[in-house]
């Protein structure tokens, strides 16, 4: 986004100890070569006790050792980037973590995701509440033994999240050598048209970006299931990049995509990507109003 540093920057909120090391794994890949000019900022909120709940608020002073951040300082040490920490009580988690994200000027808001995957609350609590509100792009970590991000499979249906997705999985393959597919999935009958032109022009624009020409593969499926399409091919992938959708309320106007089914039964780590409004407005994603919005909306393809 236009108002961020220069380098690329990741804020990372850490709600359980064990989940800052892969998210530092990740993050690494997303920073590549050019660490000197990356920013790694970590964030631990923890809500407050009943003693200190007339003292929380971003103006707290931060703790300086936090045990909470302590295995994502240890991953971050390890491959020499350098952290900035920020740790305080909160009595709005989402909210503040949207608010650090600002303050700070990053790029992106990278963030773990615990809870088992089933039923509507895959991204709910404080991650759709981020998702929902922050002013910045989010990408959510579904980890599952992630260990590499060698071969990297980015489901592209055409929405402005898909094109974050690209670029994210663009950014890896620069730096691990990582072996990209874009799945472009279609209605049958109508893969070989404007469609899928116009996403493979999407995708070699990306990734022929600051005259580097990074590897890719374009395939287009026609099926009537994407997420069938997309679940089979994953089996063969380390990481699967996707577009968030309607289903979290937030935008998706494309046919029979069920990413919340993506969500749980994909074998493969996932990442859940959230392009950032850039309207100065935060984003609202009430279920009304995005209904209102898909009902006269064209579907976009």
């Amino acid at each position: 986004q236009d108002s961020a540093l220069p380098g690329y920057s990741i804020l990372i909120p850490v709600a359980l100890p064990k989940s800052g090391a892969p998210l530092v794994q990740l993050a690494d890949t997303l920073f590549g070569q050019d660490k000197e000019h990356s920013r790694l900022v970590a964030i631990h909120l923890r809500k407050p006790t009943d003693h200190e709940a007339y003292r929380s608020g971003l103006d707290d002073a931060a703790q300086s050792h936090d045990p909470s951040l302590a295995p994502l300082l240890a991953q971050a040490r390890g491959r020499s980037i350098p952290v900035e920490q920020v740790s305080f009580v909160s009595r709005d988690i989402p909210g503040d973590i949207s608010a650090l994200a600002k303050l700070h000027r990053v790029n992106l808001v990278l963030m773990g995701f615990h809870k088992p995957v089933i039923g509507k609350q895959i991204l709910g609590g404080t991650v759709h509440r981020v998702l929902q509100q922050c002013e910045t792009d989010v990408a959510v970590f579904v980890d599952r033994g992630f260990r590499t991000a060698h071969r990297i499979l980015v489901a592209y249906l055409g929405s402005t999240h898909d094109r974050l997705a690209l670029d994210l999985a663009a950014r890896m393959a620069r730096s691990v050598d990582a072996q990209v597919t874009v799945l472009h999935v279609v209605a049958p009958m109508r893969g070989r048209g404007e469609q899928a032109s116009d996403a493979r022009q999407a995708v070699n624009r990306i990734f022929q970006e600051h005259g580097q020409h990074t590897p890719v593969t374009f395939r287009v499926i026609e099926d009537e299931s994407p997420v069938g399409v997309v679940l089979h091919q994953a089996q063969n992938a380390d990481l699967v990049i996707i577009g968030v959708a309607e289903e979290w309320g937030l935008e998706s106007h494309l046919f029979g995509w069920r990413a919340q089914r993506i969500a749980r039964d994909c074998p493969s780590s996932l990442l859940i990507v959230r392009k950032c409004d850039p309207q100065p407005t935060v984003m609202r994603a009430a279920a009304d109003t995005e209904q209102s919005t898909l009902s006269s909306a064209p579907n976009q393809t």
